[in-house]
């Protein structure tokens, strides 16, 4: 009697320290007893949880070998010199808490250094560029429309306009919403407002590291077109007729119109452009200009009554034009220009008189 007392406190200190004896106490016990309530057998209860035992094992087992092959895999990729086989997660688990705590907010605070960075390049360097190239480029139709104010080509008055550009009017918004002028140092109000426009055109302008040579293509034109100011705005000449008030865009009628229709805004652009290059409304030393103009076959699609016109238009922007026209066109320009040169042949030799209609 005394022997088996003794067995079964060996049986009981083993168990003790082989389990735990709240997981003994409170979930095994309870699921024995209910199993004898149920006139259950020892042997009927022992031959079925042991065939669960086996099925967990063999789960617990697994697991286990698959966990080791990852551990294996990070130490060996990180160089460590933990153990993989270990039955415990203890020098794994250090790892991640040093993670978490300490290394995971120092590379947040430089995450977020460098987002403030890039993006204040973004701004500096892209954003504001373009920007000022919009502006300037507002600026210069501006000082044409100036120029071309108080020229009229026979009926009709011209002047340039400046729009955005419809297809990237997203684009245009963001480069030039004043919120970005009123941010020194902390840009999320800005960011937060158009991250979705930056990232799409981040998505249009930068290598996504694909060497698909189609898609490099595609960039380097995208390159080419989103850092051109002019791709977000649109430029048109409107011809409005003196007498009836009546505008025509030239962007709308060009391919519809003659020769010499279609000649005479393009002639208009060139003279308030040189207009403006060389100051000619201004006064002052910033005036004193050469204001020197060359054509080769000027207006060589024109009728004479435009023909006229297009030079009584140089006279007004106070320009010195060099004309080289053919020699159907001398008798026409000499009644208009202050003189008049003609080039002649005599087989090898080439010589250069001054035109007189006598």
């Amino acid at each position: 009697m005394a022997s088996e007392k003794q067995n079964i406190k060996t049986i009981e200190d083993n168990l003790n320290s082989k389990y735990d004896p709240f997981l003994v106490n409170d979930e095994a016990l309870p699921i024995l007893n209910k199993q004898l309530e149920e006139k259950k057998s020892i042997l009927e209860i022992y031959q079925s949880f042991s065939v669960s035992s086996s099925r967990l094992l063999y789960t617990v087992n697994s697991i286990f070998s698959q966990l080791t092959r990852l551990r294996r895999d990070y130490v060996s990729k990180y160089h460590l010199t933990y153990q993989a086989e270990a039955t415990n997660n203890d020098e794994f688990e250090n790892e991640l808490n040093d993670f978490k705590e300490v290394k995971l907010p120092s590379y947040k605070e430089k995450i977020e250094d460098s987002y403030h960075k890039a993006t204040q390049q973004f701004k500096d360097d892209f954003i504001f560029k373009i920007r000022g190239a919009i502006e300037d480029a507002k600026d210069q139709i501006e000082n044409l429309n100036v120029a071309l104010k108080q020229s009229l080509f026979g009926k009709d008055l011209y002047r340039f306009t400046v729009k955005p550009n419809q297809q990237y009017r997203r684009f245009y918004d963001m480069l030039m919403d004043d919120l970005i002028l009123n941010i020194e140092k902390d840009e999320s109000e800005f960011v937060e407002k158009y991250k979705d426009t930056m990232n799409e055109l981040f998505q249009q302008i930068v290598d996504d590291g694909n060497n698909d040579a189609k898609k490099n293509n595609e960039l380097i034109a995208n390159v080419e077109k989103f850092t051109d100011y002019r791709s977000y705005l649109d430029f048109d000449l409107i011809v409005t007729n003196k007498e009836t008030n009546e505008e025509q865009r030239l962007s709308k009628m060009i391919k519809k119109k003659s020769g010499g229709e279609t000649q005479t805004p393009f002639y208009i652009a060139i003279l308030a452009s040189f207009s403006q290059l060389y100051h000619a409304n201004e006064e002052g030393n910033i005036a004193n200009t050469t204001r020197l103009i060359i054509f080769d076959e000027a207006f060589s699609k024109m009728d004479p009554t435009r023909f006229k016109e297009a030079v009584r238009l140089l006279r007004k922007f106070n320009l010195q034009v060099i004309l080289s026209a053919p020699s159907d066109k001398v008798g026409k320009i000499s009644e208009l220009v202050d003189e008049t040169l003609v080039v002649l042949h005599d087989k090898n030799r080439s010589f250069v008189k001054l035109f007189a209609k006598e």
